[in-house]
C-alpha cells in the first residue's frame, strides 16, 4: 500500500493532473530501490505518456508544468524526493522511505 495523505488529495482535487502527479510521485518514490530512479519526461516510457497528458505535447511546456507540480506538491510534502534533472530530460526520484508523504500522527494533529 502506497502512503498517501487524504487531505493532500482533497486539497489538490481542483487540478486532476496535479492529483495524478502526486499519486504517481508518491507511488514511484515509495517503490524506488536504488539511490534514485530517473524517469524520462518524453517517449514511450516517459512521464508525459504515463500520465496520459497528451495536451502537453510541447516539451518545454510539459517540463514547466512538471516543475510547477513539484513545487505545488512540496507545499504539502516539503521533503518530496523529486526533481527535474539538470539536462531537463527526466524526473529524478529518490526513495521516500525516510521522508514519507504521510505525516506522523503527532505532526498531523498539529497542522
Amino acid at each position: 500500500m502506497v502512503p498517501l495523505e487524504r487531505e493532500v488529495v482533497a486539497a489538490l482535487a481542483y487540478a486532476p493532473g496535479l492529483v495524478d502527479f502526486y499519486v504517481w510521485i508518491t507511488w514511484k518514490s515509495w517503490t524506488v530501490k536504488s539511490p534514485a530512479a530517473h524517469v524520462p519526461l518524453f517517449g514511450l516510457n516517459g512521464l508525459c505518456n504515463e500520465l496520459g497528458t497528451k495536451q502537453y505535447s510541447v516539451e518545454r511546456l510539459f517540463r514547466h508544468k512538471v516543475r510547477t507540480w513539484i513545487a505545488q506538491v512540496q507545499q504539502f510534502w516539503p521533503d518530496c524526493p523529486a526533481s527535474i534533472s539538470a539536462d531537463g530530460l527526466c524526473v529524478s526520484i529518490r526513495s521516500s522511505k525516510t521522508s514519507s508523504a504521510v505525516r506522523p500522527a503527532d505532526k498531523a494533529a498539529d497542522a
